[in-house]
């Protein structure tokens, strides 16, 4: 018995390795087809609610558009997400601007009683398998991710302020640098991927003429925070900013 149970949980596990694989072969800005196999509206709502849980550690409620895909086919169902999100107080629109971050999903069965969950967020993804008892869903995965950075969101005890003489960018490579000082000399202390969402200060020019941007730390709410004593800065050039 031991051993069947082993055999059909690698099963799975590879079922839900092919459902992120399949999604990172996508180019980042494409969305596969959003699609809710799953007709249970209160089904649909528990799903919804993990997920929002999860990603409201990497994007700010108040502070973030997500862009979806309009599929006439899915939309009945896949509604509940969206609506999800704009109760916690995401932005959800159809329409396709500088700044919105493409948002794609696919809920479906991949055995009786087992559901898939994956989501497609701008350049990361994010799923999950769950088991359905009755009207409730219970995890039997943890949540398999590529491209998530929790360390948007640290956690800072220095001097907060109201200081607002900040930008929101959008992070345009594939992996941007954070270094200790603006210049490529300085040491590499973290990183941000494509499509994360940073706050930085207004760019400065070293004795070179390099563009570079001191980043302001958030919370875990989103809320810009400041730090003298913070020193970090990402290359200007490989921003977007929406202000």
């Amino acid at each position: 018995m031991k051993n069947i149970n082993k055999i059909v949980i690698m099963a799975l596990s590879l079922w839900l390795l092919n459902g992120c694989t399949g999604l990172m072969n996508n180019n980042a800005n494409n969305h596969f087809t959003s699609k809710v196999n799953l007709k249970n509206f209160k089904l649909n709502q528990s799903l919804s609610k993990e997920m929002i849980a999860f990603i409201q550690n990497y994007y700010p409620n108040s502070k973030t558009t997500f862009y979806f895909q309009l599929d006439q086919s899915a939309y009945e169902q896949g509604s509940v997400i969206e609506n999800a999100l704009r109760n916690v107080g995401y932005g959800v629109s159809y329409i396709k601007e500088e700044g919105r971050i493409p948002f794609a999903y696919k809920i479906d069965f991949i055995a009786k009683n087992i559901i898939r969950t994956t989501y497609n967020i701008g350049s990361s993804t994010l799923s999950r398998l769950y088991k359905v008892q009755g009207e409730r869903v219970k995890a039997i995965s943890a949540f398999t991710t590529r491209g998530f950075r929790k360390a948007l969101y640290r956690k800072n005890t220095h001097l907060t302020s109201n200081h607002s003489n900040y930008k929101k960018a959008i992070v345009t490579i594939t992996t941007l640098r954070v270094r200790n000082k603006p210049s490529r000399k300085g040491k590499v202390i973290g990183k941000y991927h494509k499509d994360a969402l940073v706050y930085v200060e207004a760019p400065i020019e070293n004795s070179l003429g390099e563009a570079w941007s001191k980043v302001i730390q958030r919370d875990s709410q989103g809320n810009a925070i400041y730090s003298n004593d913070t020193k970090e800065y990402i290359a200007s050039k490989y921003l977007n900013y929406l202000n």
